[in-house]
């Protein structure tokens, strides 16, 4: 591991604002301290957030939401928060968390849910964020009338996505400039590596109706 890296790992686990969890740990104490933080606001979440891209766009924009960036990667949520001190954004914390574990955290707590160029996994379909175990989890972490915004520029993934899904939806599209103006799409480091491949942004949006 590269020195820089190392200092990021050890700033995260002394940073009250960034927190962990690992599966079968009590949640109670993790719980009670975002609900301190939240102050009475909503709940955001952006799972496999990376260096926060969104998390720290939206966290700008709805000072009505606690905004929450959920990764395994602590270095880059780490580079996501110094963002956050920087622009003095007291609504965006960080939390390492396996996405699998999600509904062992949240359960009917989260207002809104970002996926965003989630890993399409090619070599390995069973890993995708798209498959019903982990759409289950979402659905389950999700408040009554919660949402998840899912952006890819991956075609299989997106219908595959659609298929599996166990919500309602609100809204489909293929180009995220017709319809879902409200959603702001933004450049990601992943995102651009597959720029120059022309495929268009998918964006759904799906709601917690039953």
């Amino acid at each position: 591991m590269s020195r820089t890296k190392q200092i990021k790992y050890d700033a995260f686990k002394s940073d009250p604002k960034c927190f962990s969890y690992y599966w079968g740990e009590d949640k109670t104490d993790l719980i009670n301290t975002i609900n301190s933080l939240a102050e009475g606001r909503k709940i955001f979440v952006e799972l496999c957030a990376g260096y926060c891209d969104y998390s720290l766009e939206f966290a700008r924009n709805h000072k009505d939401y606690l905004c929450i960036a959920v990764d395994i990667k602590e270095d880059r949520l780490y580079s996501g928060l110094r963002v956050a001190k920087e622009e003095e954004l007291d609504n965006f914390i960080c939390l390492r968390l396996n996405i699998s574990h999600l509904s062992e955290v949240f359960e009917n707590y989260i207002d809104l849910i970002y996926l965003v160029h989630p890993d399409p996994q090619v070599n390995n379909k069973r890993k995708r964020l798209n498959q019903p175990k982990y759409i289950k989890s979402y659905e389950s972490a999700l408040k009554q009338s919660g949402q998840i915004v899912l952006i890819t520029d991956n075609n299989d993934f997106y219908n595959e996505y659609l298929e599996n899904n166990h919500l309602g939806i609100i809204n489909s599209t293929f180009n995220a400039e017709l319809e879902l103006s409200e959603i702001k799409i933004l450049p990601t480091r992943y995102n651009q590596k597959f720029i120059n491949l022309d495929n268009n942004t998918k964006v759904g949006l799906f709601i917690k109706s039953v």
